[in-house]
C-alpha cells in the first residue's frame, strides 16, 4: 500500500511499531509522511516529540514537543516528555517545573511521580552541599507533599536542620525517617550526633548500644567523627574506622622520590579553610611556612568567603579551591603538581577525601589534626602525634607509622586575643562572687555520665557556677533541666551562645577553672583556654581524642592536671574549688609559657617543629629507607 493512502491512525501505528524495533529514523519518516499531510497533527507531533528524544533528536524533540504544546496547550504527555528534554539538557530546574505542571493534570501518573521525586531529590542534595539552605527546604518540604513517608527527605531536612543550628529539631526529623526506612544504619549516626549536640539525651543509652552491637556485626553505623564523643576504646575505634574507609586501590601508582635541593613541596588539604578549629589553629602555619625549604599548597574541598579563608589565601603560596572537583578529579590535579607530601587535615570527618588518598596523591602521605585518631585509611604513612598522645594505647592501634613532635601535637596561632585586664564577669551578666567553672567546648561532647560529674562538683562547692557552651535556647534549655533532675539549681548555669571570636576569648578569660570533656577532648578550645591563662582540669583515656588535652598540659608541666578516671577529676575540681593560691599560681606559669619563644604557644616554633618532622619523612624517602615510626627530639 502506498504511504500517501495511509489513514492517520495508521501512520502511527506504524511509527509505533518501528519505535519498538527501536528504528527510530523509520518511526520519525512515518510522522513526517503524515506532517507532510496534516501540518498541524497534534497527536503526532506529540508522538515525534517522544520518538526523537530516544533517537537523541534533541533539537527535533524540542521543536515537536513545543509546537505541540502551542497548538493543543497543556498535556500530560508533553510536558512530562519535555521534561526529558530539559534533563537531557542538564536544565533540572526548567524540567522540575515542566514535572510540576504534568503532575498537576495527572496527578496519579507513577512515571511523572518518580521522575519529580528524583529530580527534587537531586536538586535538593545539590542545594544542600552548596548552603542553600532554603531553597533547599523548599524542595524538601515538596517532597513531603508527595510522600510524607518518603524518609530520604525526612532524612535531608534533619541534615539541613542540623547544618543550620536546630539540632532540637533534626532530632524529631532523623526519627521519623528511621521510621520509615527498612534500612536505618545510614540514619543512626546524624541521630546520636543531633541529640548529643541539643543535649537531648533520652534514648541515648539506646542508640549508642545498638551502634555498638551494629560494630560488632561489621556493619557500621556511625561515622567514625560522631563515635569520638562517646567511647573511649581505641580498638573499637580502629574497627569502625577500618570499615568506613574506603578500599585498597587495584592499581598502585608509585612516584617517583621527591629530588634532593628543591623545596618540599607541601599540600595541606581541608574541607575546613574556614572558620573552624582546624584553620584557626592552623592559620599561622601557612603564614611562617620557610618558604626557602617549603613550597605550600592549600587544596580546598569546601567554598567558603570568611575572615580565616582569606587569612590563608593571602599567607600560603598556592590556593586551589578544589570544592567542585570529585575525588578522581582531585588525584590528577594534586599529581600534576607533584607533590612531595600530602597532608590529609580532615580525615574522617565531613568533607574528608580518603578515597583520593587511598589512591596515592604524593609519595609522602600523612594524617593531621582534623580527625584525632587513627583513620585506616590505605596510602596513608604516617600520623603526627606526639609522645603523650601515642603512649595512651598499644602501637597496633594505629594503621599509620607515627611522626612523633616533641612537645604537642597541636601549633598555636600567637596572634589570637591576649587576656584582656579589663574583661568583668558582671559585663557578661555573671556575679563576680563564687568560683566559676566553665565549658566552652562544643555540646556534642558533652554527654550524661560527664554531667553527672559536672553536677557533683557543683554540690560540693555550694557557692560555685558553671558556664557551658550552648549553642541554641534548646541546649540550654535541655541542660538547665538536666541539672535540676541531678537536684542543681539551674539558675547556677550560665552559658554562651555562638560570639564573635574576641567576645568568645574574653568570656574563656573569665572563668576560674576550666573542665575538659570526657571521652572527647577539647581540641582548639583547650588550646585557647590555656592561651589566656584558664588553668584547665582534664580526664586522659587511651584514645588520641581522650588525651588532646593532657598534651597540653603535659607540655606545659602541668601534669597536676591530669587526671586518670572521672572519680579522680571530680575529687580533684572540688580541691581546686578551694584552692586560689594554686590556681594562680598555674595562671602565672600559663603567662610564662605564653611569653615562651620556643614553648607550645609560639607559632614559628610550632611550624619549625612540623618543618622537622615532614624534612625527616622526605629524608628518609629519598634514601630509600623503609617506613616506620619517626620522631624529633
Amino acid at each position: 500500500m502506498e504511504s500517501n493512502s495511509l489513514t492517520k491512525n495508521e501512520f502511527i501505528s506504524n511509527a509505533l511499531q518501528a519505535h519498538e524495533q527501536l528504528n527510530f529514523q523509520k518511526a520519525i519518516l512515518f510522522c513526517f509522511r503524515y506532517l507532510t499531510i496534516d501540518t498541524n497533527d497534534i497527536d503526532t507531533l506529540r508522538l515525534l516529540g517522544g520518538i526523537a528524544l530516544d533517537a537523541g533528536e534533541l533539537g527535533l524533540a524540542q521543536f515537536s514537543l513545543e509546537h505541540a504544546l502551542q497548538l493543543g496547550g497543556a498535556h500530560s504527555g508533553t510536558l512530562y516528555n519535555l521534561a526529558l528534554f530539559w534533563q537531557r539538557k542538564n536544565c533540572n530546574d526548567t524540567a522540575i517545573e515542566f514535572l510540576e505542571k504534568a503532575i498537576t493534570i495527572d496527578p496519579l501518573n507513577r512515571d511523572i511521580l518518580a521522575n519529580l521525586r528524583q529530580s527534587l531529590h537531586a536538586r535538593s542534595v545539590l542545594r544542600l552541599s552548596g548552603i542553600a539552605f532554603d531553597a533547599a527546604y523548599q524542595d524538601l518540604m515538596r517532597l513531603l507533599e508527595l510522600d510524607p513517608r518518603d524518609h530520604q527527605a525526612l532524612y535531608n531536612l534533619g541534615a539541613l536542620h542540623l547544618a543550620t543550628n536546630q539540632a532540637d529539631k533534626a532530632v524529631s526529623f532523623f526519627e521519623k525517617a528511621i521510621e520509615e526506612t527498612t534500612t536505618p544504619l545510614p540514619y543512626m549516626s546524624n541521630l546520636l550526633h543531633a541529640r548529643m549536640r541539643a543535649c537531648a539525651w533520652s534514648g541515648l543509652d539506646k542508640i549508642i548500644n545498638d551502634i555498638e552491637l551494629n560494630l560488632d556485626a561489621g556493619m557500621p553505623s556511625s561515622t567514625p567523627m560522631h563515635y569520638l564523643s562517646v567511647t573511649d576504646d581505641p580498638i573499637r575505634q580502629k574497627k569502625l574506622a577500618h570499615l568506613w574507609a574506603p578500599v585498597s586501590p587495584t592499581i598502585t601508582w608509585h612516584p617517583e622520590s621527591p629530588s634532593e635541593g628543591k623545596r618540599i613541596r607541601v599540600g595541606y588539604f581541608s574541607h575546613d579553610f574556614r572558620i573552624h578549629p582546624v584553620s584557626i589553629m592552623l592559620a599561622g602555619l601557612f603564614e611562617q611556612h620557610d618558604r626557602g625549604a617549603f613550597e605550600s599548597f592549600a587544596f580546598a574541598t569546601h567554598p567558603g568567603h570568611d575572615f580565616y579563608r582569606k587569612r590563608i589565601e593571602n599567607s600560603v603560596e598556592h590556593f586551589l579551591d578544589v570544592s567542585s572537583l570529585d575525588d578522581d578529579e582531585l588525584v590528577i590535579l594534586a599529581r600534576r603538581h607533584q607533590l612531595d607530601v600530602a597532608i590529609d587535615i580532615t580525615g574522617l570527618t565531613q568533607g574528608g577525601r580518603s578515597t583520593a588518598f587511598a589512591q596515592r596523591m604524593a609519595p609522602i602521605q600523612m594524617q593531621y589534626l582534623g580527625y584525632p585518631g587513627t583513620s585506616s585509611i590505605p596510602n596513608m604513612d604516617y600520623i603526627i602525634v606526639d609522645q603523650y598522645i601515642s603512649q595512651g594505647t598499644a602501637r597496633d592501634n594505629y594503621s599509620e607509622y607515627l611522626a612523633l613532635l616533641p612537645k604537642t601535637f597541636q601549633i598555636s596561632d600567637d596572634l589570637r586575643p591576649s587576656p584582656a585586664l579589663d574583661v568583668s564577669r558582671s559585663s557578661l551578666g555573671i556575679p563576680e562572687d563564687g568560683m566559676l567553672f566553665g565549658c566552652l567546648c562544643n555540646t556534642y561532647k558533652f554527654n550524661p555520665r560527664l554531667f553527672d560529674i559536672w553536677m557533683d562538683i557543683l554540690g560540693a562547692t555550694p557557692s560555685s557556677m558553671l558556664l557551658l557552651y550552648a549553642p541554641t535556647q534548646a541546649a540550654e534549655d535541655n541542660l538547665k533541666t538536666q541539672a535540676a533532675q541531678r537536684n542543681v539549681e539551674p539558675s547556677r548555669l550560665y552559658f554562651s551562645g555562638r560570639v564573635d571570636l574576641p567576645v568568645y576569648f574574653a568570656r574563656l578569660g573569665i572563668i576560674d577553672l576550666f573542665l575538659d570533656t570526657y571521652p572527647y577532648n577539647g581540641g582548639t578550645t583547650a588550646n585557647d583556654a590555656l592561651w589566656m591563662g584558664v588553668p584547665l582540669l582534664t580526664c586522659s583515656g587511651k584514645s588520641f581524642a581522650s588525651r588532646m588535652a593532657g598534651s597540653l598540659l603535659h607540655a606545659v608541666g602541668l601534669d597536676e592536671m591530669i587526671t586518670n578516671s572521672l572519680a579522680e577529676y571530680r575529687d580533684r575540681a572540688i580541691q581546686l574549688a578551694n584552692a586560689s593560691d594554686e590556681l594562680q599560681e598555674i595562671r602565672e606559669t600559663l603567662k610564662q609559657h605564653r611569653l615562651c619563644t620556643n614553648g607550645i604557644f609560639s607559632t614559628s616554633h610550632g611550624v619549625r617543629m612540623l618543618e622537622s618532622i615532614l624534612n625527616l619523612a622526605v629524608n628518609r624517602h629519598r634514601s630509600g629507607s623503609p617506613l616506620s615510626d619517626i620522631g624529633i627530639d
